[in-house]
């Protein structure tokens, strides 16, 4: 079985006024042959620009995955949440592949929003974007480790139809150093082989993306089986303060977006906060931070 070649790193560089950065990679540990997978990254940008780029997203896969769907989510883009599903783009397949080889057995996958977007200045001084990866595993076992990469285009036309000297194609590794990015490779992730009349979907429930937020974060879950649950939301006390869901839920991927706001409809304080989804086999629990 393959092992790709890469450090396991987190690489952040600038050089212009902005800086990419993934805090967070949430994926199991371990699916079976098959199995409908929800791939969450949870990243910002420190710094502001008001120059309209398109955002990137790269990840690189066993050769036999396939991704379903992929979407880039921000809740500054011209001050109004933004949802878009992500566009598969050759140029920047290409660009991942050039600068960091998959090898065998690996493939990656390039994609770019089809709007460009600026980067408007947070109290913070960072920005919140995440991506979501709705993805098939395929039938290889073993064990693998997948890689992300995001950056955005540093033009509007996102690699396509601009002059050769801005191509990714054409870049040499110092050019690399002038384009906001960053990667993490090799988190690991093992496929074993399906049971038998296996559902196509764990029981995982997802770390809040993006987390700390200050707008809206969405919770995402999926259930192998139709189930009985209810999703909270608790502060530091224990007592809850929201409920975002409750109710028969069908088998398959699920989201709820929590804004911040509790169940009379006020904005809580910063903080830590708990969500807690109850289910028929268990009941998990994930930290959320609320900064404003």
């Amino acid at each position: 079985m393959k092992r790709i070649g890469l450090l396991g790193a987190v690489i952040a560089l600038s050089l212009l006024v902005g800086c990419f950065t993934i805090h967070e990679v949430n994926q199991p540990e371990e699916v079976s042959q098959g199995e409908h997978l929800l791939i969450t990254l949870g990243v910002s940008i420190e710094g502001y620009d008001d120059n309209p780029t398109k955002g990137v997203a790269c990840v690189m896969l066993p050769y036999d995955w396939t991704v379903d769907s992929a979407f880039w989510y921000s809740p500054y883009h011209m001050g109004r949440g933004w949802d878009e599903e992500l566009i598969e783009n050759e140029t920047w397949t290409g660009y991942a592949e050039t600068r960091f080889p998959s090898g065998d057995m690996m493939d990656w996958h390039g994609y770019i929003t089809e709007d460009a977007y600026s980067n408007p200045v947070a109290d913070s001084g960072y920005h919140v974007y995440a991506i979501y990866y709705y993805i098939t595993v395929g039938q290889e076992l073993g064990d693998f480790g997948l890689c992300y990469l995001v950056s955005d285009t540093g033009l509007t036309d996102a690699g396509m139809g601009f002059p050769d000297a801005y191509s990714p194609e054409h870049w040499t590794p110092e050019d690399v150093m002038a384009v906001w990015w960053d990667s993490t490779f090799n988190v690991a992730i093992t496929v074993t082989e399906t049971k038998v009349e296996e559902s196509p979907y764990g029981l995982y429930f997802y770390q809040n993306a993006p987390n700390p937020f200050n707008a809206i974060t969405t919770i995402s879950y999926t259930l192998p089986t139709a189930s009985l649950i209810r999703l909270s939301i608790h502060n530091v006390l224990g007592e809850e303060i929201k409920v975002l869901k409750e109710g028969m839920v069908s088998e398959g991927a699920h989201m709820e977006v929590w804004d911040g706001r509790d169940k009379n409809g006020n904005l809580v304080s910063n903080g830590v906060y708990f969500c807690r989804l109850l289910t028929d086999e268990r009941v998990f629990t994930k930290k959320l931070v609320f900064t404003r």
